[in-house]
């Protein structure tokens, strides 16, 4: 009581003030940080059957400030190591022997958080702080709206949910999620909903639609909360796990998938790699197109990125994940995927005929100056055997361009041009070239 009139007693000494064997309410010796003061905060959202009240004799008789000071629970508590070494996998802690002892006696699971903070961190990096929320394994089922509400409140509790992790030194990009938002999301009871990641309200459709919604019961959490409890408002915010959870989800082998979700997972797909996004785990399935317009969940060792539009053509080959050409080499790249031009007998055209050489129609040229000049026209056009409507071979201005009919024309010289967007601009140039000027005054408006 005397310390405590001069100052708050110093956070390192709670590791052994702790330790003090008190009696709880039934007389048996117990050490502080396993007993809760009873008619607190603490007595209403923690179990007593894990931490039982301390003696009412004992409250009496030292006062509550003083019995919460050595650790006996008058709130949510918070646990915190300074200046600690994570070493290898199952190491633990180095150089901090009692906060290795209190940590392992207050949070649940910590030898599984420490191979978390390897994987994320690395072995042998020092931490300069890091603030835990203890006894969250003895949370009644009953009080976990409560639990989170108080995390979200209370300063101290919201930063030991929100802050992550992060390894001293001079690589200052290493960080791992708290504590508390890692139990959260891996251990928290199922009927709370946690665990894989959520689409938050302000989430784009695809996301939406991909993922499960906000778990009833969270609604009043504001956004940085859920997001610290596996909520996503953009595809850039998954991470590498959540990732491959994802795409396993969507369902076993043969599940068909809404091409808008197809579509909307592929860009995104993309977008990571693009981001130079690291899977923790390679997915054993995905989304792939088998046919026209048909996407089905396939196994990865049955797909192939297509680096350029024409390739969609060629499901004989793969099922295929399209991708824009920039990037489909670091997409191939993250889903451990081929690439079908390598899958192809050398990509090479076989038409049945020689094609009939022929220009290129001006109103597709003002459209795109970048495309070639002239086009070959086939009445059958294959590809390694594979019959296809057109194919396009390099790109510019000096690609060949091979087609059977009008809209395969178009599509071909977007390629080449590298402007699929006005494939169908395109088509309607070369079907009614009437409306040339029309198209070309609309084309302001198009991205440069």
């Amino acid at each position: 009581a005397g310390a405590l009139a001069d100052s708050r007693v110093p956070p390192e000494a709670a590791a052994w003030l702790s330790e003090l064997t008190l009696r709880d309410s039934a007389g048996e010796p117990t050490p502080a940080g396993g007993l809760v003061l009873g008619g607190s905060p603490a007595a209403e959202l923690l179990d007593e059957r894990v931490l039982a009240p301390v003696a009412r004799d004992l409250v009496e008789r030292c006062g509550a400030a003083v019995l919460t000071a050595v650790g006996v629970r008058g709130h949510l508590a918070l646990v915190r190591l300074t200046d600690v070494l994570v070493e290898g996998a199952g190491d633990g802690l180095l150089g901090a022997e009692a906060a290795e002892d209190l940590a392992t006696r207050t949070l649940d699971g910590w030898e599984d958080y420490l191979d978390l903070l390897t994987a994320r961190l690395g072995g042998g990096v020092l931490i300069g702080e890091l603030v835990a929320v203890a006894d969250l394994d003895a949370v009644r089922d009953e009080a976990w709206p409560a639990v989170l509400g108080h995390l979200a409140a209370d300063p101290d509790l919201r930063r030991a949910l929100l802050e992550p992790v992060r390894a001293d030194g001079g690589d200052r990009t290493r960080s791992a999620p708290s504590y508390t938002a890692w139990w959260l999301r891996a251990r928290t009871p199922t009927a709370l909903g946690l665990g894989d990641p959520f689409a938050l309200g302000t989430a784009p459709r695809g996301l939406r639609e991909l993922l499960a919604p906000v778990p009833s019961g969270l609604g009043r959490l504001d956004a940085a909360v859920l997001g610290a409890l596996g909520g996503v408002g953009a595809f850039a915010e998954l991470d590498g796990e959540a990732w491959a959870d994802l795409l396993d989800e969507l369902g076993p082998v043969g599940t068909p998938v809404a091409a808008d979700v197809a579509v909307t997972l592929w860009r995104a797909l993309a977008d990571a790699a693009e981001a130079a996004v690291e899977l923790d785990r390679v997915p054993e399935r995905l989304p792939a197109l088998i046919g026209p317009g048909q996407v089905h969940m396939v196994h990865a060792d049955d797909a192939a990125v297509a680096p350029a539009p024409m390739w969609l053509q060629r499901s004989d080959v793969a099922a295929l994940v399209p991708a824009p050409a920039a990037v489909a080499v670091r997409l191939a790249t993250l889903l451990d995927l081929p690439l079908a031009d390598e899958l192809g007998d050398g990509a090479q055209v076989h038409p049945d005929d020689d094609g009939a050489i022929g220009p290129t129609p001006g109103a597709a040229l003002a459209l795109v100056p970048g495309a070639p000049s002239t086009w070959l026209e086939h009445d059958d056009l294959h590809v390694d055997g594979a019959p296809v409507d057109w194919w396009v071979e390099g790109t510019g201005p000096d690609a060949v361009v091979h087609a059977t009919q009008l809209a395969a024309l178009a599509r071909g010289l977007a390629q080449a041009a590298g402007r699929w967007e006005l494939r169908h601009a395109l088509e309607l140039a070369l079907t009614e070239p009437g409306r040339a000027a029309e198209l070309r005054t609309e084309s302001a408006f198009d991205r440069s």
